[in-house]
């Protein structure tokens, strides 16, 4: 089926047996700056998929350029036996792996690195602090590091080396004009400011030899003031001529972030275009990446000849094994990412996670073992934890019933794919229920658990996914005929009026209102804290405000409700009594777990609790909680 993706291929010397290669992508996952288990088990794991190539996270080249307390470095030789115990267990695995190298520049805190962060010029980043601009003596320094860091990760085994020139990196504020302020030979024009990546190229080519060595460039910053596609062209024909023998095509920046993060409601291949752009100016290998998400989009951007590679990120992170199960013919069973972006929002937060694979960073304990002796499983809940856990009982040989009291499964994610920004929802809880389909779980709808049915199923094990409910505070007038449930407005059992005030701005009153606004409703969100949106992630949080602009939906924070009375809410904001008029009043002011059946239980039966009926959860934890009850029953 994908003649394409299949064929092997060459970067420079180095041999791949398919055309994909894993995108390097920051994990925290290191033990501070050294290699850990924890690394290589997950790099391991993605290597056993099938992958070609895989490319390590960033590895720092100087330790100005340290980003995070747990982040890959190659500086000093002291790193060699972490990075060789690295590749020898990705070689036998059977792919091949290169290093990624870099400099985070101005992005660098100076709690971490001690002193001011670095830069093309004293312009800070979106989070960083001011750095100062480098010296001339500063920038030939990092000419040699980069060189050396490359002739180290040859010495280390690496296959080859990947030189990261792109998003919010140093060498990419040296190409933006945005970042870029300089007026000696390494700033102004295209030519001054393409200087320093053309020169690590040459230096670093002269350093190894015709070891294999690329770039990641930026097809385009997508800022006013950035670095341009026809810039980007440039630059990959300069690093061509440089020694470059491929060109990684990816793009935006952190201020750009909907593009470096490329959530789920830009198109699968967003950045293709820029990578056929930059295939025009060059003769060496082009790869792409950007939301490639199944094993047919990525040959048909091959077949198209936009690229000569794929780069899979995140779609390996849900799923290690989509090539292997693209070359085995069961595309279905790839457990598609959904770009949530749960991954880059949580990062510094204990190290990467995915909504839809609870393993990731746990590979080496979560390997699924048979169940000593098979017990008979009931599940009271379809929503995602429930799934979850259905799924992982079953594949260690539980027989599994699950039971859901309405007529879909799906819980809440059901309604939150309800949003014009999060459509991609819906193949979470597609991907589960085929999966649980596929081994054999028992699915019985429109079926209440209770104490009457746990009795005449007689389980070995109940887990109880039964999720939570709209919590309805005490304000006067929430009684009324005008006031309805979030949830009840995004599963469609209610409709509205032109006029909508919609009290909470956390996530579902957010995708209430994306909703809303689309139909041309008339919204005002409530928020007692200081921030509408204060849950979402940067990507989906700036959409969404762009959006609330668009359709002039007014925002209401730091503000208090005080009574609901006929058509309007009484509010007060920081001291200012505030009278918002609204024929339609939606209640998304938090859940309440949902513990009824805990409390019907009776005898000594072995139950375990899970999800929304716990405590309010996110999807990545509900799907998590899932995953480990499953492991232990």
């Amino acid at each position: 089926m994908f003649k394409k993706l299949f064929e092997t291929g060459k970067i420079g010397r180095l041999e791949l047996a398919n055309r994909m290669i894993m995108s390097p992508m920051l994990t925290c996952y290191t033990d501070g700056e050294f290699v850990s288990d924890r690394y290589i088990a997950y790099l391991a794991a993605r290597a056993q998929g099938g992958v070609g190539l895989i490319t390590t996270e960033v590895a720092h080249v100087h330790p100005l350029g340290r980003l995070e307390p747990n982040e890959l470095a190659i500086h000093d030789d002291k790193f060699l036996p972490g990075l060789k115990k690295l590749t020898e267990a990705i070689h036998a695995k059977g792919a091949k792996i290169a290093m990624q190298i870099g400099h985070g520049g101005h992005r660098c805190n100076s709690k971490l690195i001690g002193q001011q962060p670095i830069s093309a010029s004293n312009i800070a980043g979106i989070w960083g602090e001011e750095p100062r601009p480098m010296t001339i003596d500063e920038i030939k320094g990092l000419v040699a590091d980069f060189a050396a860091a490359a002739a180290r990760a040859e010495k280390a085994g690496f296959d080859g080396v990947e030189l990261h020139f792109a998003h919010g990196y140093l060498v990419r504020q040296f190409l933006s004009p945005y970042t870029n302020k300089r007026g000696d030979e390494y700033g102004g024009d295209l030519h001054g400011r393409t200087r320093l990546a053309s020169e690590i190229m040459a230096a670093v080519r002269q350093r190894v030899g015709d070891f294999p060595v690329w770039a990641r460039i930026n097809g385009d910053d997508f800022l006013p003031e950035g670095q341009t596609h026809e810039d980007a062209k440039f630059l990959a024909a300069l690093l061509e001529k440089n020694g470059a023998d491929a060109i990684d095509v990816s793009a935006g920046t952190y201020e750009s972030a909907q593009w470096s993060t490329q959530p789920m409601f830009l198109p699968q291949g967003c950045l293709a275009h820029l990578a056929a752009g930059i295939k025009g100016v060059v003769s060496v290998p082009v790869i792409t990446v950007g939301r490639i998400n199944t094993p047919e989009f990525a040959e048909q951007t091959l077949t198209d000849g936009k690229a000569d590679f794929v780069a899979l990120g995140r779609a390996l992170i849900a799923d290690p094994d989509f090539p292997r199960k693209a070359a085995e013919g069961r595309g279905s069973d790839i457990r598609r990412c959904i770009a949530d972006n749960a991954c880059i929002d949580r990062l510094i937060f204990g190290g990467l996670v995915c909504t839809v694979n609870a393993e990731v960073g746990r590979e080496a304990e979560y390997q699924i073992s048979s169940a000593v002796k098979p017990k008979k499983v009931m599940v009271a809940g379809g929503g995602p934890a429930g799934l979850e856990a259905a799924r992982v009982a079953a594949l260690r040989g539980h027989q599994v019933t699950l039971y859901e009291r309405t007529g879909t499964l799906g819980g809440q994610v059901k309604m939150a794919d309800r949003s014009p920004l999060k459509g991609e929802m819906r193949f979470l809880i597609a991907d589960l229920v085929d999966q649980v389909q596929k081994l054999g779980v028992q699915i019985k709808l429109d079926t209440p658990v209770d104490s009457a049915l746990i009795n005449e199923a007689n389980p070995d094990v109940l887990i109880i996914a039964t999720g939570s409910k709209i919590a309805v505070p005490d304000i006067p007038g929430i009684d009324q005929d005008n006031v309805v449930t979030a949830h009840d407005l995004l599963a469609d059992k209610v409709t509205t009026r032109q006029k909508v005030a919609v009290l909470g701005g956390g996530r579902v009153g957010i995708e209430v209102a994306e909703l809303l606004s689309e139909q041309g409703k008339e919204i005002t969100i409530v928020e007692r804290l200081k921030r509408v949106g204060h849950d979402l992630g940067v990507s989906y949080w700036a959409a969404s405000m762009a959006g609330f602009k668009k359709h002039g939906v007014r925002l209401l924070a730091k503000a208090e409700i005080q009574a609901i009375e006929g058509d309007t809410v009484i509010v007060n904001k920081e001291g200012e009594k505030i009278v918002v008029e609204a024929e339609t009043i939606v209640l998304a002011l938090g859940v309440k777990p949902v513990k009824d059946l805990e409390e019907a239980i009776t005898g000594t039966i072995e139950y375990h609790m899970i999800g929304d009926c716990v405590k309010p959860l996110s999807c990545l934890e509900a799907i998590g909680e899932g995953a480990r009850i499953a492991r232990i029953i």
